[in-house]
């Protein structure tokens, strides 16, 4: 783990539209490099292994091609240098942060970076069928608090 200090950004908001949608807008301005989703429950299919549906896979690299009918209540795309964390306030509204690292304004943080070790838990990563290599965490902590993260892969480090 390294740690050195930047300045990171909040953007904040709240849509009427859905999880679903807004992050369909955001992948249409700016395609992520990954992303992370998380299914409303009554969605899924609790009596597979994983609790998972079979053509749903949570963590992917680049645009998700997550199944239309599939409700999210949280998800998060991630670029080189920000994060987009949405979240379901109801049934057709979410809430939604972004952070973005800054060199001339912002918080000023702590930045540590640390390896993902999605072999050791493929099924809580929903990795069956492929692996992302070299998978980091990025982690802000402004005295000693956890301000915010985001993923990163080897080739956008």
């Amino acid at each position: 783990m390294n740690n050195k200090r930047c300045k990171i950004v909040y953007q904040h908001g709240q849509e009427t539209c859905n999880v679903v949608n807004f992050i369909h807008q955001k992948i249409r301005d700016c395609p992520p490099l990954l992303a992370w989703a998380e299914p409303d429950l009554t969605a899924v299919d609790i009596r597979s292994k994983t609790g998972r549906r079979r053509d749903f896979t949570p963590l992917v690299r680049g645009i998700p091609d997550w199944p239309e009918d599939l409700p999210l209540v949280e998800a998060r795309l991630f670029w080189q240098i920000s994060a987009l964390h949405v979240v379901a306030i109801d049934q057709c509204g979410c809430r939604w942060v972004c952070i973005e690292e800054s060199s001339i304004s912002g918080v000023e943080v702590t930045y540590s970076e640390m390896s993902v070790l999605t072999l050791r838990d493929h099924k809580r990563f929903g990795l069956d069928e492929q692996t992302i290599e070299r998978l980091s965490a990025i982690e802000y902590r402004q005295n000693g608090r956890l301000v915010g993260w985001r993923l990163v892969a080897s080739e956008v480090l």
